[in-house]
């Protein structure tokens, strides 16, 4: 960064949501990215699209270690799902700078109803706290998957951060199997190409059919 050749880096809060992978970054990582581009001038743009709105057990991902980027892009949990509408928020100067250089277009990104869903779920999210059941149910969830795939030499790894839980297998071929499996049996699993499995649960799932998922779950792999 210190050859300001590099305008911003880009990164998600903490765990990769995108395709599946769930890899961590290491404790501190976001913090030493935010000290290093405000030394040298470089933009922090986070993506929130899968981070933000309580999944990862803050409000907002960038919570997990109190880092205020430059620029944070918002969709998906935005509005939960009622309508299509995806955001970016940045600093006052930044917008200044930039928006008679801007195009702004979209389909139906910023529709009535978008947007009233969007102000609902966060008004939603901010009432009920909904990071912190996020919070308790992933551990819940890494601890009881983690227990129970110990020493199995079919899973290499458990790992998540709130609601957003990976699970590796060590044979790349029988995640496909898995995932089918489990579908046939009531469970909807997404799977990423390394070999990882995707775990992400309705935030408001009851701890019930929570457990429901996990025994489901479970039993797939071992009679694999």
């Amino acid at each position: 960064l210190s050859t300001n050749e590099i305008a911003a880096l880009v990164t998600e809060a903490g765990i990769i949501t995108g395709w599946g992978s769930t890899h961590i970054a290491p404790a501190g990582f976001l913090t030493t990215v935010r000290k290093l581009t405000k030394k040298y001038g470089t933009l922090l743009i986070l993506d929130e699209v899968g981070t933000g709105f309580s999944r990862c057990g803050e409000l907002y991902g960038m919570l997990l270690e109190n880092v205020v980027p430059d620029i944070a892009t918002f969709a998906k949990g935005l509005s939960n799902g009622v309508a299509a509408i995806g955001a970016m928020v940045t600093r006052e100067d930044i917008a200044n700078k930039t928006i008679s250089k801007s195009n702004l277009t979209s389909t139906f990104g910023w529709t009535p109803i978008a947007c009233a869903g969007a102000l609902k779920t966060l008004e939603i999210h901010l009432r009920d706290k909904v990071w912190e059941k996020a919070k308790k149910d992933g551990k819940f969830l890494v601890e009881k998957l983690g227990n129970e795939f110990k020493g199995d030499h079919r899973v290499s790894n458990v790992r998540g951060i709130g609601m957003e839980v990976g699970v590796t297998c060590t044979d790349p071929n029988m995640m496909g199997k898995v995932v089918n499996k489990a579908r046939e049996n009531g469970l909807h699993l997404a799977m990423c190409s390394d070999g990882n499995i995707q775990l992400m649960p309705p935030l408001v799932i009851d701890r019930q059919v929570l457990e429901q998922g996990i025994e489901i779950f479970l039993d797939t792999v071992r009679k694999l």
